[in-house]
């Protein structure tokens, strides 16, 4: 194991059950970047999410915390506890459930590295029941 020091100005506040998966930064298959997203920072839920290059050790804001805003953007709620897979030759991330503090979740959204846009992913059946891991 070797202690990275991040080499940007700006980095993520630290926080616990967030998600972090690996993706691409181009159309190579190849992963060299990591995708944080949510968590609890001991005061909120967050909905957040960072890319950390590997090949740079810098940190870059792709979506800045917000509460959920009333206008059209899909946008997930601030959450701890969900889960994330990565698909599609790693330009896309998929996050499952979690907690918002009061609630349980079961919806699935999925973030595009691209585009930085979220959609909301529709459930074919019957859904999972809510879960927080």
């Amino acid at each position: 194991w070797e202690l990275v020091a991040p080499t940007s100005k700006h980095t993520p506040i630290a926080r616990r059950s967030a998600t972090l998966s690996t993706v691409s930064l181009s159309d190579s298959a190849r992963p060299v970047g990591l995708l944080m997203f949510g968590g609890l920072d001991g005061e909120s839920f967050r909905n957040d999410a960072w890319l950390f290059d590997t090949c740079t050790a810098a940190w870059m804001m792709l979506l800045p915390h917000t509460a959920q805003s009333a206008d059209a953007s899909v946008r997930p709620d601030g959450r701890a506890g969900h889960s994330a897979i990565t698909r599609n030759s790693s330009l896309k991330v998929v996050i499952f459930g979690g907690t918002t503090g009061g609630s349980f979740l079961n919806d699935a959204l999925s973030f595009s590295v691209r585009t930085c846009q979220w959609t909301r992913n529709e459930c074919a059946g019957a859904s999972p029941s809510p879960r927080y891991r």
